[in-house]
């Protein structure tokens, strides 16, 4: 992935004054959660990103988790 950030950018940076890159790590555990991508460019143009956890939950009463399967009969 950080092989081929530095092309990008510099694809980019032609076509724009500002161009900013960071890889950020993603845990397996996490795939299939809902989560976020945060950034911020601090002053001294440095940027950080990081992934966090979504505020946002979704509840299911047991009558929804039935549409979820497939029935056999």
């Amino acid at each position: 992935m950080r092989a081929q950030l530095q092309p990008t950018i510099s694809f980019f940076v032609t076509r724009h004054p500002q161009v900013y890159g960071q890889c950020v790590g993603v845990d397996p555990a996490i795939e299939d959660e809902d989560v976020d991508l945060v950034w911020e460019v601090r002053p001294d143009g440095t940027l950080v990103a990081m992934i966090e956890m979504s505020e946002v939950m979704v509840a299911s009463g047991p009558e929804n988790r039935e549409k979820d399967y497939l029935r056999q009969e």
